[in-house]
């Protein structure tokens, strides 16, 4: 009773659909009496349902990784000398690969930025420095000639 109050449905319905279920497995799921129990079918009928529920769980999960590949929020540190055109391209290549990923910019210097980097409170950096510590991952995107 408690089961069918909680699903919506009649008692009746919910035993009609166990039955229908019974039907197909070839075996019976419930023990009915006094008490309704699980039978050893039951048993592991109830593991694959959880098997086939934390399946379905994860493959949602896939689907918002897959949908916001940056994740939610995606924190990119600049430095303050970055030009504000190629800030621009920036955030349209990144609203481009996951346009429901909200963009939060930081701007600041280096050494800056690399500490907030290695505290976790932005995602990347762009930078002009070089000195990275190990364990980082860096990428040359521009070579720039300066001329006077």
């Amino acid at each position: 009773r408690q089961a069918a109050g909680a699903m919506g449905i009649s008692t009746s319905g919910l035993s009609h659909q166990i039955r229908k279920v019974e039907d197909i497995l070839g075996a019976d799921i419930f023990e009915r009496g006094a008490r309704v129990t699980l039978t050893t079918s039951g048993r592991v009928v109830l593991e694959a349902i959880a098997a086939t529920l934390e399946s379905v769980t994860r493959l949602e999960a896939l689907r918002n990784r897959l949908a916001m590949p940056f994740g939610a929020v995606l924190r990119i540190g600049v430095i303050t000398s970055l030009a504000p055109g190629d800030l621009v391209r920036l955030v349209e290549t990144c609203r481009r690969h996951s346009p429901q990923t909200r963009i939060e910019i930081v701007s600041g210097k280096h050494h800056g930025l690399l500490r907030r980097l290695q505290d976790r409170e932005i995602d990347l950096m762009i930078t002009a420095g070089n000195d990275f510590p190990s364990g980082l991952t860096q990428a040359e995107l521009v070579r720039e000639g300066f001329a006077l």
